[in-house]
């Protein structure tokens, strides 16, 4: 995947990001980069035999300085519009390391999931009565994401602007797994045009409830330009977590 910026015509020349401009003075801003990379191994058995499976594991990297059209870190709600690189780097370091490349906030180091489904047949043993009955489960587990020190800008006096020591310097949220149950039973013919399936779903069967943010603002907007922004007594705190136990049912008439 390749890099990408938003450009400024009127700071910005033809001849791209950090280079000279007709005036032979270099426009000063940095280059946007974003770059992934992945090593995925799947595993998938075709339905037969009554079952089926499907297995994959990655193992990623995104890095850089530049999200993209919608920056996830602070949650600036405005796609195709980003304060990033409205301001070059300057000499007095008020931008702390927004420009310096680091681990972008929807790294995943490690993500894997597991699905495997069984149908009960008629040549089932010791499992007649229940021909037609479709059990299922799905595993899934992935690493955290990065966590930044977010500080205020220095211009536009906005909370969560600013990466104090590099993308990624507060660690990450918690690991997190998740397993998902199925099951669904076709009855017998309704009619020879009828026929009825029930289904029930189970996610998160074992209620885990990890962390998945924390607020990341380590200070509070500033009243104005050049006064001191007060401490955010609520960084570090969690802000979201995984969805808790929860169980859906259906019935399916086909005809």
């Amino acid at each position: 995947m390749g890099g990408a910026c938003f450009a400024n015509v009127t700071t910005m020349d033809a001849a791209g990001p950090g280079k000279n401009g007709a005036d032979g003075k270099p426009d000063g801003f940095v280059n946007p980069s974003r770059h992934y990379e992945a090593l995925e191994v799947e595993l998938d058995k075709r339905f037969s035999n009554h079952w089926m499976a499907a297995v994959n594991f990655r193992w990623g990297s995104l890095f850089g300085n530049y999200e993209g059209a919608y920056r996830n870190d602070n949650g600036q709600s405005d796609p195709g519009i980003s304060s990033l690189f409205d301001f070059t780097a300057g000499q007095l370091g008020l931008l702390g390391d927004q420009f310096k490349p680091g681990k972008l906030s929807t790294d995943r180091a490690a993500v894997g999931n597991m699905f495997l489904s069984y149908t009960i047949a008629s040549d089932t043993p010791y499992l007649h009565s229940a021909k037609g009955l479709t059990i299922g489960m799905g595993m899934r587990g992935q690493s955290g994401l990065p966590l930044s020190l977010l500080g205020d800008h220095p211009i536009y006096l906005n909370q969560g602007e600013v990466p104090i020591g590099g993308r990624g310097a507060a660690g990450r949220t918690p690991a997190a797994t998740q397993l998902d149950m199925h099951a669904d039973y076709v009855l017998p013919k309704l009619t020879e045009r009828f026929k009825m399936k029930l289904a029930m779903d189970f996610f998160n069967v074992t209620n885990s409830q990890f962390e998945t943010s924390r607020v990341q603002y380590t200070q509070q907007g500033a009243a104005a330009p050049g006064v001191a922004p007060a401490p955010d007594l609520d960084y570090g705190k969690p802000t979201q977590f995984q969805a808790p136990f929860y169980a859906r049912g259906s019935i399916r008439i086909e005809f």
